[in-house]
């Protein structure tokens, strides 16, 4: 049998208000918790199945799947009839308390997660909503699982009974919760459980053996830290030699350095005057061209070889400092008569306006044509009645 955690559809959308599987989280996701959901159950299972529990045998799970054992029976819910209500009735209280007993409360204990198999016998389901029973509101599920066993026997199997348990009749005898970390349960808390029930002695044992055996270790090391070995004259010789060969190699070190800083900085010196020269040279050659190859002014030419220019005044030369601009004229002013502007606006608005009244007739004019096809069908009837007699 294949089980899948769903939590996040619609039926589980209050499981971060009802469950505390996030701890303190304010985002996760569905499919973590589910994750969660399934690893707590399968847990649940694998302990209460080794302590002799009516469950189904739980095999593996992955993710938010969990394979358990296929159960051959029947949820109670489909049960309309059974020989012995009242022997039923007896086993699944006693199952009640006898969870509580070991230290967790189902929570959840109805017709949904009962199943009865053939000979009449409960198989228990569902249990990853599971609390301990020191849940500040143990009390109060444990008492809430009672209720739903007695109300659904009324209505199902017109059968009440006085005798009930009650959370003040729970007597320990296990640490579920503690060894399950179930909902409810603190550190401290599974710490004296655990010593009240006797179950942390061989831990204890463990734990002195280690210690035990790490103070040897340490007494060990320290015999042979005091052994007796070289003089202690030879070992000072040895220290003072390796301090002064590495002083020596840092010195070394920084008289290379220095000596690199040197070459370094004398070569940079040089390449910066020998591009100065260059750039002087150049800049004289340049010069001397300029001057050479200076061209006559063209304008004063032409006025010399074309006659006909000679009675028109003379054009001031352009200098260098003008500035030529370009200045282009627009105006946004129309040329049309505001009278016409505001005629053809008016005509325009009218001209809509007319447009969304033939939309609406024809809508009127459609629902009329049915109304008059209407007419014309009965007034057919009515005048054809004296025909057919």
């Amino acid at each position: 049998c294949l089980k899948l955690h769903r939590l996040g559809r619609i039926c589980f959308r209050k499981v971060r208000e009802k469950r505390d599987y996030h701890k303190a989280r304010k985002q996760m996701s569905w499919i973590y918790l589910s994750r969660i959901s399934a690893t707590k159950e399968f847990a649940y299972m694998k302990a209460l199945k080794n302590r002799g529990f009516p469950i189904p045998n739980p095999v593996d799970f992955n993710r938010h799947c969990i394979v358990m054992e296929l159960v051959n029976g029947y949820p109670l819910q489909n049960v309309t009839e059974i020989d012995d209500p009242a022997d039923l009735y007896d086993k699944l209280m006693n199952l009640l308390l006898k969870f509580a007993n070991h230290g967790v409360i189902h929570g959840d204990f109805n017709e949904f997660n009962i199943m009865v198999d053939d000979e009449g016998n409960p198989i228990i389901i569902d249990f990853p909503q599971m609390v301990s029973t020191a849940h500040p509101q143990a009390e109060y599920y444990f008492n809430r699982d009672v209720t739903c066993i007695r109300d659904f026997f009324r209505r199902r199997f017109n059968y009440e009974s006085e005798l009930a348990p009650s959370f003040a009749d729970i007597t320990r005898v296990d640490a579920l919760d503690a060894e399950v970390c179930a909902s409810g349960v603190t550190k401290q808390m599974e710490k004296d459980l655990l010593a009240e029930l006797g179950m942390e002695d061989s831990e204890d044992e463990d734990e002195d053996g280690v210690e035990s055996e790490a103070d040897d270790d340490e007494k060990e090391s320290q015999s042979d830290d005091n052994e007796p070995g070289e003089d202690v004259s030879d070992d000072e010789d040895l220290i003072t030699e390796i301090t002064d060969t590495t002083e020596l190699e840092s010195l070394r070190k920084a008289v290379d350095e220095s000596v690199k800083l040197v070459e370094t900085r004398d070569k940079l010196t040089q390449e910066h005057t020998d591009t100065k020269i260059l750039n002087e040279e150049a800049h004289d050659g340049g010069g001397s061209g300029s001057e050479e190859d200076e061209i006559e002014d063209l304008r004063d030419f032409n006025a010399r070889f074309k006659p006909f220019r000679d009675n028109m005044p003379p054009a001031r030369r352009r200098q260098d400092s003008d500035r030529m601009s370009n200045f282009s004229v627009s105006t946004t002013s129309s040329t049309i008569a505001p009278e016409v502007i505001k005629a053809r606006v008016r005509s325009s608005l009218e001209k809509r306006g007319q447009r969304g009244q033939a939309r609406r007739r024809l809508a009127k004019g459609e629902a009329s044509a049915k109304t008059r096809a209407k007419r014309d069908n009965q007034f057919n009837i009515k005048s054809s009645e004296g025909i057919w007699g």
